[in-house]
């Protein structure tokens, strides 16, 4: 081992130094995430979870299309902690921290069979590695949503899983089933996650039915009472259609039109996840390749949960960084079998290319940071404060309003609710637009009859996205005039019957 190897693997595994370094690499690779603009996808799953803590029914009273774990989370978190996002981002940031502990929890039994003389310092490694790439703002995005939640529940049923086939004890296949049919009712596609627990009890038990049925069986059976009591609810609520519409075949459609470029720029997406995945799909593909070498479990199943983990990156078709965040523990954990089984020469290429990426990526999450402070996502956030501010003083807190536009920012700035259980433009736009059939435009209109909102936020100009809906641009021409005008929106009043 070279001079600055043996300093590098000192530092460490020594207690005092690593957990320094540790905090030190977490608040600098978070920092973009706790100043992450006000305006982002946060209100719409707080606002949806607040109707339904308020005792509105999910997808009747306010519409979303996600399956309905996040809202429950953002309904507890309006329950005990109300809409004070400093709050919210404390307890966003206690998550990271959990599933950073799970995280180091399965490194250290991966670690053990890559090399068990020396996994301290390779599980710590991975650790940092973790740390970082899973703290930057392009990947957390403003930190509530499916993703975040979701890591915590992924490494749960994986470290469940590794619990039972240590000790065969049922409790643990049933806790992994049930973290399963949490990630699952948290988003439909992270259904491919189970998929490497189901392949293995196919493979370790294919010469003995019964114990494949019987595992299956334990594993599956969370998901199944999880199903039949959502089912349950939207029944007595006559909303079974809506939660099946709004939780899988709205985002089935979504993809197909994310596939077609008519969602977002994907040229741009996909250059800032190059900075991750394509070094890291280079680290798992050794992995990948000694699959058939590696006897022990855990790193037969780390090679599928890879495999999937590039399933699903190829499917998403829209490529948000944050879709990506749910793979990162493999990802990560492949970097590692890399960096101790890859020849000398490689080794110093992967570790150089990791550097680059790193400094890059992280470039890439402090333009979040400056835009709480400066540049126009600043602006807009004040013309939104002021657009805000003169709707609140000429409306009442029970008067219902429309912002026809992207997310319920204005909502939760206004603190008047939606006179629709749609609350942003998009979803509107891409039913008319792309001919999904749901016909949302038209409850759009049905639900603006019913509450008759007196102002409208409306975008000014004329290339706005959301002028591409022309029966709802007929409908605000129609039935509203100019109230007061902004820079790039518009106060509609309602006319008068």
């Amino acid at each position: 081992m070279k001079l600055h190897n043996r300093i590098f693997h000192k530092i460490v595994t020594n207690n005092n130094y690593f957990w320094v370094i540790l905090v030190l690499l977490f608040i600098f690779s978070r920092l973009a995430t706790w100043f992450y603009p006000y305006d982002s996808d946060h209100w719409i799953f707080y606002y949806v979870g607040k109707i339904f803590a308020e005792g509105g029914i999910l997808y009747i009273s306010a519409w979303d299309h996600k399956p309905p774990v996040i809202f429950v989370i953002n309904a507890i978190m309006h329950l005990s902690m109300g809409d004070n996002i400093i709050f919210h981002r404390i307890l966003f940031t206690l998550f990271a921290i959990f599933d950073c502990f799970l995280f180091y929890r399965l490194a250290q039994i991966v670690t053990k069979k890559i090399n068990g003389t020396d996994f301290l310092y390779l599980s710590r490694i991975s650790l940092l590695v973790y740390v970082f790439f899973r703290n930057l703002s392009q990947f957390t995005s403003s930190a509530n949503n499916t993703e975040n939640f979701g890591l915590t529940f992924l490494l749960l049923m994986v470290l469940s899983y590794l619990g039972y086939l240590n000790n065969k004890k049922s409790f643990y296949l049933i806790t992994s089933g049930f973290c399963f049919s949490v990630l699952f009712f948290l988003k439909g596609n992270f259904a491919l996650f189970s998929l490497p627990i189901i392949l293995n009890i196919i493979i370790t038990n294919f010469k003995t039915i019964k114990k494949v049925i019987w595992q299956l069986f334990l594993y599956g059976l969370p998901l199944v009472l999880h199903a039949l009591a959502w089912l349950l609810y939207f029944y007595k609520n006559n909303a079974v259609n809506d939660f099946i519409t709004a939780s899988f075949i709205f985002s089935s459609k979504y993809m197909k039109s994310a596939w077609a470029g008519h969602v977002s720029p994907q040229g741009v997406f996909v250059i800032v996840l190059l900075s991750f995945v394509l070094p890291f799909f280079l680290y798992s593909l050794t992995l990948i390749k000694n699959l058939k070498k590696n006897r022990e479990p855990e790193l037969t199943i780390l090679s599928y949960f890879s495999i999937i983990s590039f399933i699903f990156i190829i499917m998403l078709g829209s490529f948000y960084p944050y879709y990506l965040l749910i793979t990162f523990p493999f990802m990560i954990l492949g970097f590692i079998y890399f960096w101790e089984n890859s020849k000398p020469k490689m080794f110093k290429v992967g570790v150089l290319v990791l550097l680059f990426s790193s400094i890059f990526a992280w470039s890439t999450s402090m333009k979040q940071f400056y835009n709480f402070f400066g540049g126009p996502v600043a602006t807009e956030a004040k013309e939104n404060k002021a657009v805000s501010e003169y709707v609140e003083s000429v409306t009442s807190k029970n008067d219902k309003i429309i912002a026809y536009t992207y997310g319920a920012t204005f909502y939760e700035l206004t603190g008047r609710n939606s006179g629709s259980r749609f609350i942003s433009a998009s979803v509107l736009l891409l039913d008319e637009r792309e001919k999904y059939g749901f016909g949302f435009s038209d409850i759009y209109i049905k639900d603006m009859e019913a509450s008759k909102p007196k102002f409208v936020i409306y975008p000014a100009g004329n290339d706005s996205l959301y002028f591409q809906n022309k029966k709802l641009v007929e409908y605000f021409e129609n039935h509203y005039f100019e109230n007061k005008t902004f820079k790039d929106y518009i106060i509609l009043k309602r006319t008068p019957n």
